[in-house]
């Protein structure tokens, strides 16, 4: 009998979890359309359009230069591991075997 009640009310949980992301679901693609149709109105528009593409110019480089940056810090990252090993493999190979 306990096990019924536990079952039912697992099932009530299914459901309003189902619902509420039904309803996410739906305000999220409300969400998406109302910004996809500003976005389509400033393309659109002959005077925002320049302010826009200075705008994701700007957007655009400042992502180039920190992936650069990234880029660069990754390098001397391994550049210095490379170092590590081969110190270590000198020092290794430059120890006297112990008598």
């Amino acid at each position: 009998m306990a096990e019924n009640c536990d079952s039912s009310a697992d099932a009530r949980e299914q459901a309003v979890a189902i619902r509420r992301m039904r309803a996410r679901r739906s305000r999220t693609m409300a969400l998406g359309l109302i910004v996809g149709v500003v976005w389509m109105g400033l393309w659109l528009d002959p005077l925002a359009r320049p302010l826009l593409v200075c705008v994701l110019l700007a957007v655009g480089s400042s992502l180039a230069i920190l992936l650069a940056a990234m880029a660069l810090g990754g390098l001397g990252l391994l550049g210095l591991k490379a170092f590590d090993l081969t110190i270590a493999r000198v020092r290794r190979a430059g120890r006297w075997p112990e008598k």
